[in-house]
């Protein structure tokens, strides 16, 4: 097997393959859901985790408060997703025009873990952030090139 080390040309081109779903919304309603619908233990979770990362940083803040710390990201909402989904391991992408997908990679799958239990897990991950009405689970890839 040849593994190359040099230049890669298409270093521009990016994709993702994830089982979640696709949020085509307007990213102030994802926001909402998010302050309406996160259930206490995930927000805890995550502020357990931010404060930490706070305590061990100059430009990170401390929360107690959950919608407080939602409303801290300002305009920036790619990096609060992102960060909420890398505080509960899930996958957070937001292509140019095709919405906000948030999911799990599938190598990610347990080795003692049933396609069926993973998806469960997933959707009940994703469900404890967004609310119970979420549909639309499912295996989404994107792929585009930014060049």
């Amino acid at each position: 097997m040849k593994i190359r080390n040099g230049f890669v040309s298409n270093s521009s081109t990016s994709s993702f393959y994830i089982y979640g779903i696709c949020l085509d919304i307007a990213e102030d309603e994802i926001i909402n859901k998010f302050k309406e619908n996160t259930t206490e233990e995930m927000q805890k979770m995550i502020l357990a985790k931010n404060n930490e990362a706070a305590a061990k940083s100059s430009y990170k803040h401390e929360f107690d408060n959950f919608e407080t710390y939602i409303d801290n990201f300002g305009e920036d909402f790619y990096e609060m997703v992102y960060e909420i989904g890398e505080v509960l391991n899930l996958s957070v992408n937001q292509p140019e025009y095709s919405g906000t997908y948030i999911g799990i990679d599938p190598s990610d799958i347990g080795d003692n873990e049933t396609g069926k239990e993973f998806k469960t897990r997933v959707e009940t991950l994703i469900k404890s952030l967004l609310g119970d009405d979420i549909t639309g689970f499912g295996w989404h890839e994107e792929a585009w090139r930014d060049g």
